[in-house]
C-alpha cells in the first residue's frame, strides 16, 4: 500500500503538544502557484516568458519583458472535491463505500502593479521596471469525512494501552501542564472516556473496552467509527521586484519576498456503539453502558517569513528565449495556538460529562528549503510555447528555535526530515496561440513529484491541467480567464496510533483513503498604461 507522507495532524495525541511534524513542515514549504489567469492557463511555465504579473514569482527578470506598465487584479472560485474510503483492518477489510464533499471559496489569489521606465537608450541598460504582487503560493482547502463499522479496536482503547506504565497522579493538579500526558489523555481521563483497572494506578481500560472472561481486554463488541477534518487558509507571497532590460537581450530580476501563512484545522474522531449493552461500565457510583464519544483537536496558524529570489532572461534570437532563477531559502516564524475538547455519552444521562482544554500556543521557526528552476520558450509567430523545469531539496528544511538561532531543540524532528524527504521536481508545459491578435487560446500541463524518501516507487505525483483564453482591447484593457484542476496524490491516514493495533495479533488499526481534487476557476482583469 502506497503510504504518502502527505500534510495532516498525525495524531490526536500530537495536536495536544503543538504541530511541529515533519508533515506541517513539508505543508507549508510546499509551493502550487497561483499568478494570473495567463500564466495559470499555460501551467506556470513562465520561467522563460515573463511579461506578466503572474510571471514575476516565477522569474523576477520577467517584469521587464514588456515595455508598458500593468496593474492586474485575479478573483478566483475555488472547489475542493474529496472522497474517503474507511478499513477498519487495512490490508484485510474492504475499503467501504466512499464519501464524497464538495466545498467552495472565494479568494483573490493574485493582484498587482509594474511601473516600467524607458530609459531611451539605444544600448545598454534600457530600462528598468519596479514592482510590487501579492500572489498565493499554496491553498490550504482541505474537507473530509469518512465513517465504517470497526469490531477490532477503538480509539479508546488505544489511548488506555499507550498510557500504561504512566501513574494517574499524572492527571492531578495542573494535568495540562504535565508533559507526560497529552490534552487528548487528559480528558479522556477527566470524563471517564479511560480509567484505572481495578486495584492498579498505572494500567488502563477505555469505555470502550471490557474485560472478557479468560481476564483478556478488547473491544467490546462492534462501533461505527467517524473521523473527519476541514483546513482553512493559504500562503501568499508579497514580493517587490525591481527588473532591467539590457539591450533588449538580457532581463535581470530581483525579488524580495514576504511570506504571509494562515491556516485553521478542525479534526474529530467520534465512536459510537452498535449495541450499548456490548460496552459495559462500573463506576464508583453505579453501572451503566458505553453510548457514543467525540474529541475534537483545533489549531491555528499564523506564519510570516522572508526570502530572497534572483532571475534574469536572455533572447539569443527573436524566436527563442531562455530563463533561470533561483530563491533563496525562507526564513518563517510561525505561532501556533490549539486546544482539545471531547464529549462522552452512557445510557445513564448522570454520567454523561465533556471537558475543553485550555488554549495552548506555540512558537517556532521554520527553514524553507531552496528552489531552482530553468525553462525555455519557442515563439513560432501565432503563439509561443514554453517548458519549465524546477527543483527543491525538502531534506534542507530545518525547524528551529523561535528565540535563538539553533535548531538543537528540534534536532529529531529534523533527523526525521532529512531521513523521510529528498528532492522534488516539478516539470512544466505551456502553450498559447492566437488566432488574431485580440484573441488567445492557451493550455497548460505540471507535474511535481512527491519528494517522500519512503513512498513506493509507484506512489502518484501531483499533476494539474488547465485551459484558457484571453482578450486585448485596442485600448488599454485585457481579460483572461482560466480553469485549473489540481490532482493530489492518494493520501492514506492512519486513524489513531500507528499500524499496530494495542491487542496484537494480525489486526491494524484503522485507516482512511482519502482521494483530493482541486478546481480554481480564474479570471484577471488588467490594464496597461
Amino acid at each position: 500500500m502506497k503510504k504518502i507522507a502527505l500534510v495532516s495532524l498525525l495524531a490526536f495525541a500530537a495536536a495536544g503538544a503543538g504541530a511541529q511534524t515533519i508533515g506541517d513542515a513539508l505543508q507549508f514549504s510546499e509551493y502550487n502557484y497561483y499568478g494570473t489567469a495567463r500564466t495559470i492557463a499555460m501551467g506556470n511555465a513562465f520561467t522563460a516568458l515573463g511579461g506578466d504579473l503572474g510571471s514575476i514569482g516565477i522569474n523576477p527578470a520577467g517584469s521587464a519583458v514588456a515595455r508598458y506598465s500593468q496593474f492586474t487584479i485575479t478573483p478566483n472560485v475555488s472547489i475542493v472535491s474529496t472522497g474517503s474510503q474507511y478499513s477498519s483492518n487495512p490490508g484485510t477489510s474492504p475499503l467501504e463505500t466512499a464519501m464524497n464533499s464538495n466545498h467552495a471559496r472565494f479568494t483573490v489569489p493574485n493582484f498587482g502593479v509594474n511601473i516600467y521606465t524607458d530609459l531611451h537608450k539605444r544600448s545598454g541598460l534600457k530600462g528598468l521596471s519596479f514592482g510590487f504582487t501579492g500572489n498565493m503560493t499554496s491553498s490550504l482547502l482541505d474537507q473530509v469525512a469518512s465513517a465504517g463499522e470497526n469490531p477490532h479496536t477503538s480509539y479508546l482503547g488505544d489511548m488506555a494501552a499507550g498510557l500504561k506504565g504512566i501513574s494517574s497522579a499524572n492527571f492531578e493538579n495542573n494535568p495540562y501542564d504535565n508533559a507526560n500526558v497529552y490534552w487528548n489523555e487528559v480528558i479522556g481521563w477527566r470524563t471517564g472516556m479511560i480509567y484505572n483497572e481495578d486495584g492498579t494506578e498505572d494500567a488502563y481500560i477505555g469505555s470502550t473496552e471490557r474485560v472478557f472472561e479468560d481476564g483478556s481486554i478488547g473491544t467490546g463488541g462492534p462501533l461505527v467509527q467517524r473521523w473527519g477534518r476541514q483546513t482553512r487558509g493559504n500562503r501568499m507571497d508579497l514580493v517587490m521586484n525591481l527588473g532591467m532590460n539590457i539591450s533588449d537581450q538580457l532581463f535581470l530580476g530581483f525579488n524580495l519576498g514576504m511570506v504571509s501563512l494562515d491556516m485553521e484545522r478542525d479534526m474529530y474522531i467520534a465512536e459510537e456503539a452498535k449495541d450499548p449493552k456490548d460496552f459495559p461500565n462500573w463506576f464508583e457510583t453505579g453501572d451503566t453502558y458505553f453510548s457514543t464519544m467525540r474529541m475534537r483537536n483545533f489549531l491555528e496558524v499564523d506564519g510570516s517569513g522572508i526570502y530572497g529570489k534572483f532571475g534574469l532572461i536572455y533572447v539569443p534570437t527573436p524566436e527563442v528565449r531562455l530563463g533561470a532563477a533561483i530563491q533563496t531559502p525562507t526564513a518563517m516564524h510561525i505561532h501556533e495556538y490549539y486546544s482539545t475538547a471531547g464529549d462522552i455519552s452512557f445510557t445513564d444521562s448522570k454520567y454523561n460529562a465533556n471537558e475543553t482544554s485550555p488554549k495552548g500556543e506555540g512558537e517556532y521557526r521554520l527553514i524553507s528549503p531552496y528552489r531552482f528552476n530553468i525553462g525555455a520558450a519557442y515563439n513560432f509567430g501565432m503563439g509561443v510555447i514554453s517548458a519549465d523545469y524546477e527543483m527543491t531539496d525538502f531534506s534542507t528544511m530545518q525547524f528551529r528555535s523561535a528565540f535563538d538561532s539553533y535548531s538543537d531543540s528540534f534536532s529529531a524532528e529534523n533527523e526525521d526530515i532529512r531521513q523521510a524527504y529528498g528532492k522534488s521536481h516539478a516539470m512544466r508545459l505551456g502553450f498559447e496561440l492566437k488566432p488574431m491578435p485580440e484573441f488567445a487560446v492557451r493550455a497548460g500541463y505540471s507535474l511535481t513529484t512527491v519528494p517522500d524518501k519512503v513512498a513506493d516507487q509507484g506512489a502518484k505525483n501531483r499533476q494539474s491541467a488547465s485551459l484558457g483564453m484571453g482578450y486585448s482591447s485596442g485600448g488599454s484593457f485585457f481579460f483572461d480567464l482560466a480553469l485549473r484542476g489540481n490532482f493530489y496524490p492518494d493520501e492514506y491516514h492512519t486513524l489513531y496510533g500507528d499500524n499496530a493495533n494495542p491487542y496484537g495479533g494480525n489486526i491494524l488499526n484503522p485507516e482512511v483513503k482519502i482521494t483530493k481534487n482541486l478546481w480554481d476557476l480564474v479570471a484577471t482583469f488588467g490594464w496597461r498604461f
